[in-house]
């Protein structure tokens, strides 16, 4: 059995976890994990780490790595609860740790797969999903669908090496893949059930870019193009920003949108998904420019707007700015643009 395996339904961590402002949160997760370790199989940990970030709340997670004092890496994700308590919500070891016969269970689906993506083969790939799966994707045209893109971004694979075996609470197991392919590093991750006859099939599948990495940001850079386009109505030339720091949930930054005409927008790109589902629209792209967002707004009411002058061009985030608009024959109306995140509301100025 896995040592991840060992450790469900025994470590809940809402001591450790109630108390975000505690100086040192690492060694209070640690204390708790590494009891439930050694009470367990009888060994603690030599490293641990936990990437704690900002003060938590409800619904955010945080990640912990560890090595025992076997050698083995394990890594731990831990979510709040809405009355401040935590629990284990995945426990993962590398796959190379795991006993061969796990292996020999695990894999043969997870390669099956593998080897249909990189031949382009989709109707062999649908054929080898589970059949609550097959259901849902309907044929393998949706599959085709879902993969060609990521095939055309990262080209063909030329390694595949298994990585982390992961296990959730409710006993679901998955096994992560990191794919050596002709223009960079992907991630293949597969949650494994069995069917109605006992043999592992794949329930869900993800194929993309490691998060932070150099292949993320240039994934998120083509996608901001795409999903940016059709706000702005103009062509795109490219979207410069550092996508690298979107991580996890929450985290948010900021560019510049360069159209073709050569003008410039300010962007506001956020993460709200999570890196161990199976969701691929993670990322919410957004314009903050006040003075485009005030004539986007304004124009289909005013039929006869010229021009809008914004005090601000970009409205700091929990402020406002006044904005000042121009109709045909000099009539002139004052507004105030606030702004929540990449949220902004428009109010007539009292």
């Amino acid at each position: 059995m896995s040592k991840v395996m060992t450790l469900f339904g025994i470590v809940v961590l809402s001591s450790a976890v109630a108390h975000p402002e505690e100086p040192d949160l690492t060694s209070a997760i640690r204390g708790v994990l590494e009891t439930s370790l050694q009470d367990n199989l009888g060994i603690g940990f030599t490293s641990f780490e936990c990437d704690t970030g900002p003060p938590l709340g409800a619904g955010d997670r945080l990640v912990c790595s560890a090595v025992d004092e076997e050698g083995d890496a394990l890594r731990y994700t831990i979510e709040v609860d809405e009355e401040g308590g935590a629990e284990i919500i995945r426990a993962e070891q590398r796959a190379a740790s795991l006993p061969p016969e796990d292996l020999e269970i695990l894999e043969p689906p997870c390669r099956t797969f593998l080897d249909a993506y990189r031949r382009s083969d989709w109707p062999g790939l649908f054929a080898e999903l589970h059949p609550a799966l097959q259901e849902v994707l309907g044929n393998a045209a949706r599959v085709e669908g879902m993969l060609v893109p990521v095939r055309e971004f990262f080209g063909d694979v030329r390694t595949v090496e298994p990585e982390w075996f992961s296990v959730m609470p409710d006993g679901a197991n998955e096994m992560e893949y990191g794919l050596g392919c002709e223009a960079g590093r992907a991630q293949a991750r597969f949650e494994i059930a069995p069917d109605d006859k006992g043999d592992p099939r794949l329930l869900a599948f993800i194929v993309t870019a490691f998060s932070g990495s150099e292949e993320q940001a240039r994934m998120l850079e083509r996608e901001a193009r795409q999903a940016l386009g059709p706000v702005i109505g103009f062509g795109i030339e490219r979207v410069d920003a550092p996508f690298e720091r979107l991580v996890r949930r929450g985290d948010v930054v900021h560019g510049t949108a360069v159209l073709d005409d050569g003008r410039e927008l300010p962007v506001r790109i956020e993460q709200h998904g999570v890196r161990d589902d199976y969701e691929v629209n993670d990322w919410r792209f957004t314009v903050i420019d006040a003075e485009f967002l005030m004539e986007r707004a304004l124009r289909p009411k005013l039929g006869n707007l010229e021009t809008v002058r914004c005090d601000a061009g970009v409205v700091p985030d929990g402020g406002e700015t006044i904005c000042l608009a121009t109709l045909e024959g000099g009539e002139t109306r004052e507004f105030v643009l606030r702004r929540d995140g990449g949220d902004h509301r428009l109010f007539p100025a009292e």
